[in-house]
């Protein structure tokens, strides 16, 4: 999509962007975001909507937080990052058998 020169992004694609600046971080302002990502606040608005809540009260009051459906998918997320990055089952070198090590 363009619109004043600017090339928006497809809602699946600035979707994406928003979910990896959620995982950075738990809270962000609209500006924030639009800022990261490079698009205007009022698409990143339209599509946070769907997928954030604004807080209401301090210590984050005006800041979007994820919706709990996609904040239990962030946790799969991280969950399945980890375990790629420090595989539980494997062994390490250390606890490999001298076979092992020569193969």
């Amino acid at each position: 999509m363009k619109r004043r020169g600017r090339v928006l992004m497809e809602p699946e694609e600035l979707k994406g962007k928003l979910r990896m600046l959620f995982d950075q971080r738990d809270h962000w302002s609209l500006h924030g975001l639009a800022s990261s990502i490079g698009q205007p606040e009022q698409h990143v608005s339209w599509t946070l909507r769907k997928m954030a809540i604004k807080e209401k009260e301090a210590p984050n009051k005006g800041m979007y937080t994820l919706r709990p459906r996609y904040k239990w998918e962030q946790k799969k997320r991280r969950e399945r990052l980890a375990a790629r990055a420090n595989p539980i089952n494997q062994p390490s070198d250390f606890e490999r058998s001298d076979e092992e090590m020569m193969d």
